[in-house]
């Protein structure tokens, strides 16, 4: 999954990913297909993704790799999202790896 956000931008929510062009490529088309479908699976057997960004961090479901100064948001709170977390059932399989505001 992390490969497909990466490396294509499939994943990505609200520009549609992928550079510019791509969209009608049929290999890409086939790649969206594919992740939409592991994505719709993994969902059904109870993964979630860990929404982090906004919310105040978190040390059982945020792992913090780098700290900020971002007026905009109070203090610690997760600022961006480096890498996704997930969770299974309730339970983190992953950490999200996060920036958080100072």
């Amino acid at each position: 999954m992390d490969d497909a956000d990466e490396r294509t931008g499939i994943g990505r929510v609200g520009d549609g990913g992928g550079q510019e062009g791509e969209r009608e490529n049929p290999v890409f088309t086939g790649m969206e297909l594919i992740y939409n479908q592991l994505s719709k699976m993994l969902t059904d057997l109870g993964v979630q993704p860990i929404a982090p960004e906004g919310k105040e961090f978190d040390p059982n479901l945020h792992n913090a790799v780098m700290q900020v100064e971002n007026e905009d948001f109070p203090e610690n709170t997760v600022v961006a999202e480096l890498q996704k977390g997930y969770t299974y059932k309730g339970n983190v399989v992953r950490h999200s790896m996060v920036s958080v505001n100072k």
